[in-house]
């Protein structure tokens, strides 16, 4: 697929109408396994989130950005 986001680190899945609107669907390329900010553990994986983002229009369409991302939790101290 054709790279209209020129996002480092994100790359589009997919693309689809939804009315008047342009949907973009894209992922995270790498995800780091973050450290816990208050025991310093690597986390572990807690599902995904989905978060939208109005874009600037593409060809005189207003665009919608979805971004399905990973969420952590800290296994040891439970944040």
């Amino acid at each position: 697929m054709l790279d209209l986001l020129n996002l480092p680190g994100i790359k589009p899945v997919d693309m689809r109408h939804e009315g008047k609107c342009l949907v973009i669907v894209a992922e995270p390329v790498t995800v780091e396994v973050p450290l816990c900010g208050d025991c310093n553990t690597p986390m572990h994986r807690h599902g995904t989130r989905k978060n939208k983002f109005m874009d600037t229009p593409l060809y005189m369409e207003p665009v919608r950005l979805e971004v399905q991302r990973p969420r952590f939790r800290c296994e040891s101290c439970g944040k």
